[in-house]
């Protein structure tokens, strides 16, 4: 079981994962592995810095100070047959293989 989320507790966002820690996220959690869109398994990982991890921003609108702009960390995967994307929260599966490692 993964404990919650604790956003005051660090993350290592620079924790470097590997194909196969996204692999083993997916059979823990009963994803498939076949596109939604045309059945392939074949993924490609847009990493940063050999860490399978991009930043996706989020802008959030405050009617009195402007705009807000912030990054949240996510795993992006592409569909090597029609492009599909899948993204996956980061946060999540660190928290996952930190829990995984205690139990081992």
């Amino acid at each position: 079981m993964v404990e919650p989320i604790d956003p005051s507790k660090p993350m290592e966002p620079d924790r470097q994962l590997t194909p196969d820690d996204i692999l083993r996220y997916w059979e823990e959690k009963g994803a498939k592995a076949e596109c939604e869109l045309c059945g392939h398994s074949g993924w490609r990982a847009h990493n940063e810095k050999g860490g399978y991890s991009a930043y996706l921003p989020i802008r959030t609108e405050l009617s009195w100070r402007g705009s807000n702009e912030t990054q949240h960390p996510v795993i992006f995967l592409s569909c090597d047959k029609c492009g599909n994307v899948r993204l996956i929260n980061r946060v999540f599966v660190l928290s996952w293989l930190r829990n995984i490692k205690i139990d081992e």
